[in-house]
């Protein structure tokens, strides 16, 4: 009972020096409190730039008879500046401090881009209560640090790149614009990414995830790290040929920094061959040859280039089958040309019907396939002239001697 008694008292003694004593020669609850909790920083007074995150180490101690817990908060902040308090990367609202330890915390600041420059004083407080054995009482501290905005560097925080700030597409497809969003800031933020476009245009930002594609309208980028985001775009059907502009926008949640993108789209007509043609058959004698006058047309928008008419598979059997030219260089729009498909056949090839496939090709439009049917027709022989010849001597001498006969 008298060790107890001598460490109740001991302990007393100590709560009267830490809560009575400051009070008679400081005259403040603040000097009081002090005495359980040191608070302090090595650099109170930090320079950033408008648009950055101002850092503060600071260094919490308690009392070597009292373990200490304490929450964290800051005022005379300027309204809309966030903040955050860390332990090891770990994001805190206040620490607990065994008797005679100490933490070191970090304090975040995030400056708005369009802040005034100056000079901004404030204060944090740590407040909450030390703890022995069975007895507690109330402990806080505060204190006073200073932050100097300069002016901003522009777009400080935030950055926009792309590889491919104009893109050239055709009526009816769709345009990819590659996006890198750089947060150079040194903590991570929730970013809201908005694009503003031609009138009933559509577009969506994807990233890829897992090795597949999926659609965000917000992602969260770390501190000093860089997203990579594609911006898919699909203009309207019935869009004009032309330039039109794009504007990519990226905003923090808190809307204290954002940045734009400026894009082009150029949209081209569309690509387009027709045979124009309206009847596709010809007939040829067995043995000969003949020329097949083929017309192309360009029903699209834009220029089309290396036209070429081939053949699609082979020939049928005794046909031999050339085009001339092999390739045009280039055909524009509304523009026709001509092929001439020449045909020669083998003296012995059977009358009837054949078809020819060919395929109309350039470097901008698919193949498109149509046939052509070319009717075979032989002869009559010299074998078949020869046995004509009595029929012909026959009815002309029947002529001949009716003639005779009435006379």
């Amino acid at each position: 009972m008298t060790a107890r008694r001598e460490k109740e008292l001991t302990l007393l003694v100590a709560l009267v020096t830490i809560l009575v004593m400051p009070t008679l020669f400081a005259g403040s609850a603040e000097a009081v409190n002090s005495s359980a909790l040191r608070m302090w920083s090595e650099a109170p007074n930090v320079v950033v730039n408008a648009g950055e995150t101002a850092d503060f180490t600071i260094t919490l101690a308690a009392s070597t008879l009292f373990s200490i817990t304490v929450s964290f908060s800051i005022i005379d902040l300027p309204e809309n500046w966030t903040y955050s308090f860390y332990l090891k990367d770990l994001q805190i609202q206040g620490v607990h401090l065994e008797a005679g330890k100490t933490a070191t915390i970090q304090l975040t600041v995030d400056i708005p881009l369009h802040a005034t420059t100056g000079t901004y004083e404030f204060k944090v407080f740590a407040s909450g209560e030390g703890l022995h054995d069975s007895y507690s009482f109330p402990v806080s501290a505060n204190l006073p640090l200073t932050l100097e905005i300069q002016s901003p560097q522009a777009q400080a925080a935030l950055s926009l790149t792309t590889t491919s700030p104009e893109i050239i597409a055709h009526v009816g497809s769709s345009l990819s614009y590659p996006i890198t969003i750089t947060n150079k800031r040194k903590t991570g933020d929730i970013f809201i990414l908005a694009v503003s476009l031609p009138k009933d245009w559509t577009a969506a930002f994807k990233i890829t995830v897992g090795g597949k594609s999926q659609e965000v309208k917000r992602v969260y980028i770390e501190g000093n790290k860089a997203l990579e985001l594609t911006l898919e775009v699909t203009p309207l059907i019935e869009a004009d040929i032309g330039s039109y502009p794009i504007v990519v926008t990226v905003t923090s949640e808190n809307r204290q920094i954002d940045a734009s993108l400026s894009l082009s789209a150029s949209i081209l007509g569309s690509y387009d061959l027709a045979v124009t043609n309206e009847n596709m058959f010809t007939n040829v004698f067995a043995g000969q040859e003949i020329e097949y006058e083929l017309t192309i047309g360009n029903i699209g928008g834009s220029e089309v280039t290396n036209v070429r008419v081939e053949l699609d598979g082979q020939a049928p059997t005794d046909f031999t089958v050339r085009v001339v030219p092999r390739a045009l260089a280039s055909l524009e729009p509304d523009q026709e040309t001509t092929f001439t498909i020449s045909i020669e056949t083998e003296s012995d090839v059977s009358a009837g019907s054949y078809y020819i496939d060919f395929k109309l090709v350039s470097d901008q439009t698919e193949a498109q396939k149509f046939s052509l049917r070319v009717d075979v027709e032989q002869r009559a022989g010299p074998i078949v002239y020869i046995g004509l010849v009595p029929i012909i001597a026959a009815v002309v001498f029947f002529f001949v001697y009716r003639r005779i006969r009435r006379r």
